[in-house]
């Protein structure tokens, strides 16, 4: 499964760590009726969503991928920019540059 390679630096195949192409190629298979990845879409989404809005173990970086996985629609969900910025206004907060910068573009559209 491609989505699983994506989410594990698949030594020797030269594919590099990606969390929103994992997650679209578990959704395509989840498309075409693999209950397995549709799981791991599902699971994904809500560990990350988790782990940007608990107190005890809050991630930067699990907020700032929340919110390109809502600006850009990956993993079958549909894109969202008011979530999007959110959870970039989230993970800035929380210390992630790169989602300050994300913020920052989506708010001054």
């Amino acid at each position: 499964n491609l989505g699983y390679l994506y989410t594990r630096d698949a030594d020797g195949c030269g594919i590099k760590n990606d969390v929103y192409k994992s997650l679209d190629y578990y959704k395509k298979a989840c498309d075409k009726g693999d209950k397995d990845s549709c799981n791991t879409v599902d699971i994904e989404i809500f560990i990350k969503k988790d782990f940007c809005s608990r107190g005890d173990i809050l991630s930067p970086d699990a907020c700032f991928e929340l919110g390109t996985i809502y600006k850009n629609g990956h993993g079958g969900n549909k894109k969202d920019t008011k979530a999007a910025s959110q959870y970039f206004n989230r993970a800035c907060k929380l210390g992630n540059k790169d989602a300050c910068k994300a913020y920052n573009q989506s708010n001054s559209k």
